[in-house]
């Protein structure tokens, strides 16, 4: 008989190990101590990953803000330069407009005075500079020694029947020039998305107000010469409009600019007599040189550059409060990357303790989990095996996966039917524990034989025995000779098997065969069946109820079929009355030429001795 048992893995155990799906990567074995490292390493991995992210996009941050904060104070740093800068600006344009004036004036003693306490002035402004920056300016700006000499040797050799104003507006312009591109320099430095136009509006106010200072020289020169040649007019007018394009553009980059305008020069006295005065000086007309008219003009536009001054400085204001504002949002920014950095370092040993104490429980429950899913596994195959015993493997899968057992109709099979000859005599002497014991022995006889041949056990029913070949799968025309062969070496083997507590007494079989055409299905809920209906059963059953002790009777139909395989004794037992079948030609299957050629010859035989 085929095995009906067959082995099922489950996945999720096998080999007596415990698999845990993780995602894509299974955890293996976690009795072992590679299974349990890996399982460490891989919850360690999960939960440090956003631990250690943590950390990581905090110490970038962290990074950052430490270099805006330093980049910052170095903005800082060159905007107080730049402030430093822009005094000393302011003070060398207004030595350089007294000196023009003090030059057009012919050297007058009272400009003279004015002119030494701009030289004082100056040189207390030019030793406030924090710092003097390494450039390429000349040899004059190497340090800052160097240039006190260089001004200073200007100022002694300052004489004004030698000197024309033009060559010292020059003198303290190009100057002028050098320092602004420094205060340039330092802004581009400080580049930086909210002070941008502020730092732009504070350079164009520097350019408009180097233009005026100019203009401030040039004019005064107007006055204290009484006119302009073509070339001085042309000069004046360029630094006149030059002026007032970039204060124009300050404006539009800086509020502040504009506000200090509307409030201190648009539409005030001062406004309206520089408007004048720029009149006669673009006219040209002037009937005579005039020191007074000059001192005017140069006090007006001094007044002039102090309100430009006043703007910058309200200017240097704000650019400094707005960058101490980012400073101070980026150290509390600072500040918070590394209170989250030193946390998230701190909490990496609770996660590692945690882990290691969620690792001992998961341990533990896997080798609970273990060893229930070994007893359940054993229980498994116990119930498997029990109704592969009970059900054919193909109907106890079906039946095991819940679905559906439709009924089977098969064209041909051999049936097999036996019982023991004068069983009631013999369980009228003996004790059910005997009968259970003499049944026993023969069935696990019978048991024995089946393993060989491809036959399936059908019922056994107190000493009848039913066993079917051909079913439940077909097996062409071999049904016959398979249960031909185990026929005979059942009735060959119960020859030698007597009743264990019945020494002299023997069991004698009866048995019949008979093939054709059956219908199979199971057969209740509770406990379901695999039985067989159809004539042909009644009519096995009638060949074996109609045999006579230890012979095998069959019907015409299975005597046909094994006549197919020419290895079968048979011999005619005649026509007899079969119940229910009426007349029927019989025969006796008496034995064999050949020893059936078995696919397995593993044979243990539970027969007893007589």
């Amino acid at each position: 008989m085929k095995n009906n048992s067959f082995d099922t893995v489950d996945p999720e155990t096998q080999d007596g190990m415990v698999t845990v799906s993780s995602g894509c990567l299974p955890l293996k074995n976690l009795e072992s101590s590679k299974g349990r490292r890996n399982h460490v390493v891989l919850i360690l991995v999960v939960a440090l990953t956003p631990v250690f992210g943590l950390i990581g996009q905090n110490c970038v941050a962290l990074v950052n803000n430490s270099n805006d904060v330093t980049a910052k104070n170095n903005v800082r740093g060159d905007l107080l330069f730049s402030i430093q800068t822009g005094n000393v600006v302011h003070r060398l344009q207004i030595e350089r407009g007294t000196t023009a004036f003090y030059i057009s004036a012919n050297g007058d003693p009272t400009v003279f005075t004015t002119l030494k306490a701009a030289y004082n002035v100056t040189d207390d402004f030019i030793s406030l500079l924090s710092k003097w920056p390494s450039n390429n300016d000349g040899s004059m700006f190497v340090s800052v020694e160097r240039y006190r000499a260089h001004i200073h040797n200007f100022r002694q050799t300052l004489n004004p029947s030698i000197l024309t104003a033009d060559e010292a507006i020059e003198f303290y312009s190009s100057d002028v020039d050098i320092f602004i591109s420094w205060t340039a320099k330092s802004i581009q430095k400080s580049r930086s998305g909210s002070m941008w136009p502020v730092l732009v509006g504070y350079h164009l106010l520097m350019l408009a107000k180097e233009q005026a200072g100019i203009e401030r020289a040039r004019g005064s020169t107007f006055f204290s010469k009484g006119g302009f040649n073509t070339v001085e007019a042309l000069k004046y007018s360029e630094k006149r409009i030059l002026g007032e394009n970039y204060l124009r553009q300050a404006s539009e980059y800086s509020p502040t600019v504009s506000s200090i305008l509307t409030e201190k020069y648009d539409g005030q006295d001062l406004a309206l007599n520089i408007a004048s005065m720029r009149q006669s000086i673009k006219s040209n007309n002037l009937t005579a040189p005039s020191v007074e008219l000059g001192k005017m003009w140069f006090a007006n536009m001094t007044l002039y550059i102090n309100i430009l001054q006043e703007a910058s400085q309200l200017l240097v204001i704000e650019i400094t409060e707005t960058l101490l504002n980012e400073i101070s949002d980026l150290e509390k920014e600072l500040g918070i990357s590394i209170t989250i950095v030193v946390i998230a370092i701190l909490l990496c040993p609770f996660v590692v303790f945690a882990v290691h104490k969620l690792t001992l429980r998961i341990r533990m429950y896997a080798e609970n989990l273990q060893q229930k899913t070994k007893d359940l596994e054993n229980e498994r195959k116990k119930s498997e095996m029990l109704l592969h015993e009970l059900l054919p493997v193909s109907v106890a899968t079906k039946l095991l996966r819940n679905q559906p057992v439709e009924p089977e109709s098969f064209e041909s099979v051999t049936i097999f039917f036996s019982d023991i000859v004068g069983f009631t005599d013999i369980s009228s002497r003996s004790t059910p524990l005997e009968v259970v014991d003499m049944l026993n022995i023969l069935y696990k006889t019978f048991d024995s034989y089946l393993e060989l041949y491809d036959v399936y056990k059908v019922e056994t029913i107190g000493d009848g025995y039913m066993v079917a070949s051909g079913l439940p799968q077909r097996n062409g025309d071999l049904h016959c000779v398979e249960i031909g062969n185990l026929a005979l070496d059942l009735l060959d083997a119960i020859s030698n098997l007597g009743v264990p507590h019945m020494p002299d007494q023997k069991l004698r079989l009866r048995i019949g065969l008979n093939t054709g055409p059956v219908v199979t299905g199971v057969v209740g809920n509770k406990m379901p069946r695999y039985c067989v209906f159809g004539d042909t059963v009644n009519t096995a059953s009638r060949m074996e109820s109609s045999s006579l002790p230890h012979k095998i009777q069959i019907s015409d139909t299975t005597k046909a079929g094994m006549e197919k395989c020419c290895n079968f004794i048979i011999a005619i037992r005649g026509i007899i009355e079969v119940k229910g079948k009426g007349s029927m030609t019989t025969y006796w299957l008496e034995g064999r030429i050949a020893p059936p050629k078995r696919s397995n010859d593993k044979f243990v035989s539970t027969m007893l001795p007589l």
